[in-house]
């Protein structure tokens, strides 16, 4: 019994998320106050759907869309910001700036290698992977909250920290890799006597719309992995992504 004088060894069980009823309890208290006319149910479940009721994250969503997304000038009025829209656009403004929560990740992952490889595993191996409470790593990513337990299994957290370690992984296998040296030591490819070549321009720019459809899911970003190490060693690999 957890109320017991001596069970000083009970555990903390005590779940922080929020749930969709206490995001939706926050929002109509905002719309009593803006009148914004939003869907409050549809975008409490949406806003879940990106944070799983992660508390930090569901507050930095609604602040970037109560302060931020009107100074952009992108959306027609107030409803159509706190939309589902609106949601996934404030997640990008989020995953392009140092909040104090992304730069504390990108501490823990340095300091600790071995978390940074369980989770790689479980973003990229392609099958679940079971959660064991006597695996250290697995248990301190789940205490930094990076990780969670999910019908037997370990998973990231919330699809927010899904997106910015997908992003921080490809931009680092992107530095490390000899391929994207080897571009950047040809920056300037694209100007000959001093006039720009429009149809290298063209074929980089068809590159470029394949690369990005290879990083809208994490079997084409494996896939891009693959490719690489198998470039290097003068193989060829078989693409057969997700469409």
């Amino acid at each position: 019994m957890i109320n017991s004088p001596w069970n000083i060894a009970a555990s903390f069980d005590i779940d922080m998320s929020f749930s969709v009823k206490q995001i939706m309890a926050m929002l109509k208290e905002y719309e009593t106050d803006h009148h914004t006319g939003m869907d409050i149910v549809s975008i409490a479940e949406e806003i879940y759907r990106y944070t799983s009721g992660y508390p930090y994250l569901v507050s930095a969503i609604c602040k970037a869309m109560d302060e931020k997304l009107p100074e952009r000038g992108i959306f027609a009025d107030t409803k159509s910001i706190w939309s589902r829209r609106g949601i996934a656009e404030a997640v990008k403004i989020m995953l392009k700036e140092n909040i104090p929560l992304f730069d504390s990740m990108i501490r823990q992952l340095d300091e600790y290698r071995k978390l940074r490889s369980v989770i790689e595993k479980i973003m990229f191996q392609g099958k679940p992977t079971a959660f064991s409470p006597a695996e250290k790593y697995m248990n301190l990513g789940c205490m930094f909250g990076f990780l969670k337990e999910e019908n037997g299994n370990v998973v990231i957290a919330n699809r927010i920290f899904e997106m910015y370690l997908l992003d921080l992984f490809m931009a680092e296998e992107s530095l490390n890799s000899e391929m994207f040296s080897y571009g950047q030591m040809n920056k300037n490819q694209f100007v000959q006597g001093n006039r720009l070549d429009m149809d290298l321009v063209t074929e980089k720019y068809d590159n470029l719309m394949e690369n990005l459809h290879v990083r809208e899911s994490k079997a084409n970003y494996q896939w891009l992995k693959d490719s690489i190490k198998q470039a290097e060693d003068g193989k060829l690999v078989k693409f057969e992504g997700e469409d």
